[in-house]
């Protein structure tokens, strides 16, 4: 049957396979002698694979301002992919979710899974992130089959103590690749899973991770035979802090470098905004929060958010990339400044390839706005003061 399939499908695409020579009718022998799923995997790897040098092509185009492909969201939607989460317990039971919401930014997808039939969480071991790509078969869409290709496989048992933030009803753990939990204070049960993924090559990763697994290679930098003590130069970073709602902080700054004698304790430093010169970009707003909601309930935990950092060389290629929520805390010292009024925060963020460091200055509430009310004959009536416009 699958063979059927697979035969259909490159008939439809007008291609002849010249390995196997069993495009025109293969005996039933020959057909059985290939292992148990063959077809199967071929039929899923041919449909895949379709229109795949189109949006190649388009994926081609980058955006200068954020360094990303500029039609990410847009092959996305038109390949119709979507994300499943797997969990797996101690007995070898898995259970499937379905995406609940999603939004995109310029370097990241925001994924939330907001169901209240999780498994309990001290029976998973795993946690399992595939993408979906539909067959374009004519099925009802509960019976149609999905191509799925795993993007990650996070193991649960152990202790995962890098909690972010809390508030009255949930409090938040990161345990990595992108994937935040989100528990009930009350009683502790998993409440929602949050995953953050970078759009670097997340097409590819999200339609081929199963079939082309990408090895985690070391990246070096280029050698410079100009001036080899020079170290790194000529690189470009990219910072977006974001919610499920908008951007909250967007900043890029180029012609980053680090010479040999700056690298200490295995870090190169690069430094993206300066005191002295500043940015005009970096411009953070006083409502700072991560809204959550899942089918029943909802809320927002303030001065939390998420963070997508993206680090290229000077050959345009992707050197690191993270995105992963981060907390802004006030700062140990206030800096005075005279150019701007507000509160000192900062934000911290390591994982095994690097840390970040970030300084802002987030704005104080601004005073109200006194509207005087008049009535009829001219006479003041009564001061309102409106600290916010949706209270006019």
């Amino acid at each position: 049957m699958w063979y059927q399939f697979y035969l259909r499908a490159c008939t439809r695409n007008k291609k002849v396979n010249q390995k196997t020579g069993m495009i025109h009718g293969p005996n039933t022998v020959s057909i059985q002698e290939k292992p148990k799923g063959y077809w199967r995997n071929m039929f899923f790897k041919e449909v895949s694979g379709l229109n795949m040098n189109k949006w190649r092509k388009r994926l081609k185009r980058v955006d200068p301002y954020s360094g990303m492909p500029s039609y990410t969201e847009e092959v996305l939607r038109s390949l119709c992919v979507t994300w499943e989460i797997a969990v797996t317990d101690g007995r070898g039971r898995q259970s499937t979710f379905e995406q609940f919401h999603i939004s995109f930014s310029s370097t990241a997808v925001f994924l939330f899974w907001g169901a209240v039939n999780w498994p309990p969480f001290n029976q998973l071991t795993s946690l399992e992130l595939y993408g979906v790509m539909p067959v374009p078969l004519h099925c009802p869409a509960a019976y149609r089959p999905g191509w799925k290709s795993l993007m990650s496989k996070i193991t649960l048992k152990g202790e995962h103590k890098e909690l972010c933030f809390s508030d009255k009803l949930v409090k938040l753990l990161y345990i990595g690749q992108g994937v935040t939990l989100g528990f009930w204070q009350d009683g502790g049960a998993l409440a929602f899973v949050i995953v953050n993924l970078h759009t670097s090559r997340l097409v590819e990763r999200s339609l081929q991770a199963s079939l082309c697994p990408r090895t985690s290679a070391e990246v070096s930098a280029l050698f410079d035979d100009v001036d080899p003590e020079y170290g790194l130069h000529g690189y470009t970073a990219y910072i977006e802090l974001h919610n499920t709602e908008r951007v909250i902080m967007s900043a890029r700054e180029s012609q980053l470098f680090c010479r040999r004698d700056q690298i200490s304790n295995g870090y190169l430093p690069l430094e993206v905004i300066s005191e002295g010169k500043g940015c005009l970009n970096a411009h953070l707003v006083s409502d700072v929060r991560l809204p959550w909601r899942t089918e029943v309930l909802s809320g927002n935990i303030k001065d939390c958010c998420m963070m997508n950092l993206t680090v290229w060389d000077e050959a345009k290629q992707p050197f690191w990339c993270v995105t992963a929520p981060v907390v802004i805390t006030k700062a140990d010292q206030d800096v005075v400044s005279y150019d701007a009024d507000g509160m000192n925060v900062t934000i911290l963020y390591q994982d095994s390839e690097g840390k970040v460091e970030i300084r802002l200055r987030k704005p104080r509430v601004s005073n109200p706005t006194v509207h005087l009310i008049y009535d009829e004959d001219g006479m003041l009536d009564y001061v309102l003061p409106i600290r916010d416009s949706t209270q006019l």
